[in-house]
């Protein structure tokens, strides 16, 4: 099992650090106490390593606005003596889809760092790492984590830090807000709404200030503008930050161009993984705090993706006029060690071109009116402080926004839409896509993730390009329109750029003065392939699967047990909602699969129990001809048939839904377990039908859904199966259940899903535990059976006593 740090004393010694501050030890002891925390510190204070440093018990999700600052800080826990499992999950390292504890029961994962991209769309429901088959799986993960919020000035505070503060507000652990240049405004505001969340009310609120270690000399200057490199004034290492990738690019070629000699070094998001880690290590490496003397001039071209997390400094720097926290967060990367001094010039940019920063419009040209007034002074404390408060006005603008909502009503409501055109609204308006340059959408590439919005007549207007979407029936990425029509972008999972009009270099990224490229992209560690096979698995043994995969789960139904609809305390379980939530957790197990005991449904596997009931409209006749009329009498139903042989679906059967199947033959039975509380009752209802995904369509509807008459088979075995192993004492067996529907029924079953959806009035949350838990336990059972030592097992026993497994 994962061990944490037993005291801060042990952390820091595990690291052979010196206590910096002793804010990092009132994090350590103030989370230790179960309390939310906010912590404003400067750059290089260690906030990272107080934070990690006091995660005990539970489950962590770390995010954070950039990917490289997710890579950079992961590294830097990864690398130390740090006792905890740690995994990074985003669009380009994808090393744990589900954020969560993951599949070993002995190892488990407690810290995942992501981008606030993953983490936010996972709480609403909408989760954009993953299909939306598996958009149900995430959003508990959040609910159950402590969730740690870094670099929070760099949110949008209409869009992700409203949604940040929602999911705060929403959960049940202590949380952590991190900042290093939130107004005093601000500061306040968060911790007013942290106080009135469970936590908060219960345990407190920790505001941890950290002081400047030391103050260096910092000369700001205002720059003539970087698009002459002639002009461009250089020291010993200089680091010019431009606000827009092409700028960069710009800047870099000129720079290169005038000087041979010149060590240039670009970093944006355009390079491939391996080609921006080569450039971010030579950075580290020239830039760092151990790089010895050079006689060389070197100079570092970056987007924004070096204003925080990367641990660099220079002599000289240049920066495009931006937002005021990010300019303390540039000015940040120089003159960044103790003793040494910098010259900042900051360069005017026109109103049309505040873009990516448009929404901070009006404090741009207060920042803008404060540097040329204080043109050639020393940035100091009271000069920084100054520069953080300018965004006090657009801070109390969104603090009346914000709290003119209701955060816990207007969550609820987001997280039964499900609809992922919230994204933009909630989150950030760059929602991404996988790119490569390449003409078969089938090989494996390596791809780059570049915003949506730039297919839509901008950057690559004149591009030939193709969108694909990839198919879960084929296995292959179909394309979803003709060339250059960016009307499908927005369902499009990849897009394929033309080699013959554009280009990709590892020192500038994609350039469009070039041409070819494709085989930057080219991934052949990949395999092409992937082995889905299973083996025969008798129907109970897929269930008591199942209910044995609980264990690596036990965490959430610790969870769920302290939620206030199940009758916890919020903080706490009580023995009664315990016992109600591994009865919920054990019925949902129990139910989720019997509409594959649908008679259509085995006989699409040679599987038939000749006193089953046949659906009117589709007798089992329609198979007699493709059935193997042995084996008609098969002793149990199963849950997973042969990849291949007697038992591998009939070529061309269409098996009956059987998940909505489950939840209709179950509807009666629940609503009088849970004597008609309809709060608890739709949330369990939706987690069964929707055990393999959402049903509802992008479109809000049902209508890609087959719902079709149905007969249940094999009630013996399901009552005998039911009245031993962990169901016996429950009593459940076939007479509760509704068996049979005919074709009319079929049609009012549909209409009464479409009716009766899940809604804010009911307990979401217990939803998304529910559905978390059983499509994990399924997942986790399922690999089980798919596992090649598996195959090498004799076949189960055909008496219906045995123990299965």
């Amino acid at each position: 099992m994962s061990t944490y740090f037993q005291s801060f004393d042990d952390a820091l010694a595990s690291k052979s650090f010196e206590e910096r501050s002793p804010g990092q030890r009132r994090v350590f002891d103030a989370f230790r106490a179960g309390k939310h925390i906010i912590l404003k510190a400067p750059t290089g204070w260690g906030k990272t390593f107080a934070v990690t440093s006091a995660l005990k018990d539970g489950h962590a999700i770390y995010s954070l606005p950039l990917r490289v600052l997710v890579d950079s800080l992961a590294n830097d826990v990864q690398e130390g003596a740090f006792p905890k499992k740690v995994a990074v999950q985003h669009g380009a390292r994808k090393e744990h889809t589900f954020l969560d504890k993951g599949g070993s029961q002995h190892e488990p994962i407690d810290l995942i760092f992501t981008t606030l991209d993953q983490s936010l769309s996972a709480f609403l429901g909408i989760p954009i790492g993953v299909s939306y088959r598996q958009g149900n799986i995430l959003p508990a993960v959040v609910d159950a984590s402590h969730l740690i919020f870094d670099e929070f000035h760099l949110f949008e505070p209409q869009r992700s830090m409203s949604t940040a503060l929602y999911a705060i507000k929403q959960s049940q652990q202590s949380c952590i807000i991190l900042t290093a240049t939130l107004s005093s405004t601000m500061l306040k505001f968060l911790e007013q709404e942290l106080s009135d969340t469970p936590v908060g009310r219960a345990n407190g609120v920790e505001v941890v200030i950290g002081e400047r270690p030391f103050v260096n000399e910092k000369i700001l200057q205002k720059g003539n503008g970087l698009d002459n490199a002639e002009e461009i004034k250089l020291g010993n290492k200089t680091i010019i930050i431009r606000n827009r990738i092409d700028w960069a690019k710009k800047t870099a070629q000129s720079l290169r161009a005038q000087d041979e000699d010149l060590e240039v070094y670009l970093l944006h998001s355009e390079l491939l993984p391996k080609d921006r880690k080569k450039v971010e290590d030579l950075a580290k490496k020239v830039f760092g705090k151990n790089a010895g003397p050079d006689t060389k001039k070197h100079v570092l071209i970056a987007t924004q993706v070096v204003e925080a997390g990367i641990d660099i400094s220079c002599d000289v720097m240049h920066t495009d006029l931006c937002p005021p926290s990010s300019l303390i967060q540039r000015i940040g990367r120089s003159a960044r060690y103790a003793g040494e001094s910098s010259t900042v010039f900051w360069h005017d940019v026109e109103e049309s071109d505040y873009a990516p920063y448009s929404y901070a419009k009006s404090d741009m040209n207060e920042l803008k009116k404060l540097l040329s007034t204080n043109d050639g002074e020393m940035l100091g404390n009271s000069l920084e402080n100054e520069i953080i408060e300018i965004s006090k006005e657009s801070d109390k603008a969104f603090i009346e926004f914000f709290k003119s909502r209701n955060p816990i009503e207007e969550t609820l409501e987001l997280r039964t839409l499900r609809d992922y055109e919230q994204y933009r609204d909630r989150i950030r308006d760059i929602n991404s896509i996988n790119v490569a340059i390449g003409t078969n959408p089938n090989l494996n590439y390596q791809y780059l993730s570049v915003a949506k919005s730039k297919f839509y007549g901008k950057r690559f207007d004149n591009i030939p390009t193709t969108f694909y979407r990839f198919n879960s029936e084929s296995k292959m990425n179909e394309a979803v329109s003709a060339e250059n029509d960016k009307r499908f972008v927005q369902i499009a999972d990849m897009v394929l750029l033309n080699p013959e009009h554009i280009g990709y270099s590892p020192e500038i990224g994609l350039d469009e003065s070039i041409d070819g490229g494709e085989e930057y992209f080219l991934d052949h560690t990949q395999k092409q392939a992937y082995d889905y096979s299973y083996v025969l698995e008798p129907y109970e043994a897929h269930l008591l699967l199942l209910h044995q995969e609980k264990s690596k789960v036990r965490w959430m139904i610790e969870q769920l047990a302290k939620t206030e609809p199940l009758g916890g305390t919020g903080s706490a379980s009580t023995e009664e909602s315990r016992e109600l939530a591994e009865g919920l957790v054990d019925f949902v197990i129990w139910s989720h699969d019997i509409g594959k005991l649908s008679t259509e449904w085995q006989a699409a596997h040679n599987v038939l129990d000749t006193n089953g009931i046949s659906p009117s409209e589709k007798p089992l006749t329609y198979y007699t001809d493709k059935l193997n009329l042995d084996l008609l009498n098969r002793p149990y139903p199963i849950a997973h048939s042969e990849s291949g042989g007697t038992y591998a679906r009939i070529e061309g059967a269409q098996l009956p839904s059987h998940a909505w199947i489950s939840a209709w033959s179950v509807r009666d039975m629940l609503w009088e377990m849970l004597q008609g509380a309809e709060h608890l009752f739709y949330p369990v209802l939706w987690s069964i039908a929707e055990h393999h995904g959402y049903l509802r369509s992008f479109s809000g509807d049902l209508s890609t859904r087959r719902f079709e008459a149905y007969g249940l088979g094999f009630l013996d075995y399901l009552d005998q199966m039911s009245s031993r192993g962990p169901w016996a004492k429950y009593g459940w067996n076939s007479t509760y259940l509704t068996t049979s529907t005919n074709i009319e029924d079929a049609k009012r079953a549909h209409l009464w899903f479409d009716s009766h959806p899940l809604q804010k009035e009911h307990a979401v949350s217990l939803y998304y535990a529910l559905s978390y838990i059983l499509r994990r336990c399924d997942q986790l059972a399922t690999a089980y059976v798919s596992t090649s030592e598996l195959k090498k097992r004799p076949e189960p026993s055909q008496n219906p006593n045995s123990s299965i497994l």
